[in-house]
């Protein structure tokens, strides 16, 4: 992808009368409940923005007073659990041409009001929102990978012209079909910056609740447990890849792979204990990195080298699981008959 090319910033920031014009279409839009310990960082850095609301969920713990404190319009809401789609019912409270969506535990860069005023100054018509990358940190430290970067996030958009879909973490789509969301290019960009997880407890506590809220389709036919094993053997493959980030890489790489293995359980009991439920032990994540990359080579080329074949062997032999490991099996006869 080609970098975007700005008009010079200087001819932007430069301008008082231009710079405050670029300002006033920009709404913030938060949704906040306790967040007391973690909403000051967010309120610095966003404190040039001004037209800012908040959809707070009755917090008791000062947040909605110190939201106020911050010039932000406070919308108190009822408690509930909060699903992606919930921001939907709020997305045209903006008067702004344009809106900007942050979590209560995300900030920004010192430089992001020059960032941003470029994005909008410079975005043709068609163009109806842009995917920012985002710095992830975990027990105190910034992410590299692990699945975590550049973890590109759409909360930057014309108001009202994208939605969020039922469950958590579902990218939000744009609107009209003709609309065009830009990805911007890593690492020279605007970022969006989060402090997610403070520590593995709270990172275990908060994918156990994701899981449990979710949604799931209750039509047993559609379901089937090996899909989430497979899952989640491509989540550890993935996020483990080329450790980026030191131990932490492991940590992130476990925790994901148990997440789909709760979510299949979960799906499971939502279907009404129906639906395919494998009560086989699942396989070593080695034995499925093969799979899933000579599966790959496989689809480009269409043929298997006799060192593919040798690999296939060793991972079978190694293996434990006997229906996820079929194909294994099948390949392993290929080259041993």
């Amino acid at each position: 992808m080609e970098r975007q090319s700005w008009p010079d910033s200087r001819l932007i920031m430069d301008d008082p009368l231009l710079k405050m014009t670029v300002a006033d279409q920009l709404t913030l839009l938060v949704f906040t409940r306790d967040n007391l310990d973690r909403i000051d960082t967010l309120i610095e850095t966003t404190n040039w923005i001004r037209h800012k609301i908040a959809i707070d969920m009755k917090s008791e713990d000062g947040t909605k007073e110190k939201l106020c404190e911050a010039q932000f319009d406070v919308e108190s809401i009822d408690r509930s659990v909060f699903v992606d789609q919930l921001r939907n019912q709020y997305l045209s409270k903006p008067t702004t041409p344009w809106t900007l969506v942050l979590d209560s535990d995300e900030f920004l860069s010192d430089d992001a009001e020059e960032q941003i005023s470029q994005l909008i100054y410079s975005a043709e018509e068609n163009i109806i929102g842009f995917r920012i990358p985002r710095h992830n940190y975990f027990c105190n430290l910034k992410l590299f990978g692990s699945g975590f970067y550049p973890d590109h996030q759409l909360r930057l958009f014309r108001t009202n012209q994208i939605f969020y879909s039922a469950g958590h973490h579902l990218p939000p789509k744009p609107k009209k079909e003709s609309g065009v969301i830009k990805v911007l290019d890593p690492p020279s960009c605007l970022h969006i910056h989060h402090n997610n997880y403070p520590t593995i407890e709270e990172f275990l506590k908060r994918q156990l609740h994701y899981a449990i809220t979710d949604d799931y389709d209750s039509n047993p036919e559609t379901f089937d447990f090996d899909d989430y094993m497979m899952n989640a053997i491509s989540q550890f493959s993935d996020r483990y890849g080329e450790r980026e980030d030191g131990s932490l890489s492991y940590v992130i790489a476990l925790v994901m792979y148990w997440d789909e293995m709760v979510r299949g359980l979960i799906h499971w009991e939502r279907s009404g204990y129906s639906g395919h439920l494998s009560e086989h032990v699942p396989n070593q994540v080695f034995v499925a990195n093969e799979l899933s990359n000579l599966i790959g080579q496989s689809k480009q080329s269409g043929v298997f080298t006799q060192q593919d074949i040798d690999n296939l062997h060793t991972a079978y032999l190694n293996s434990r699981s006997w229906r996820i490991t079929a194909p294994l099996r099948w390949l392993n006869s290929l080259g041993r008959s």
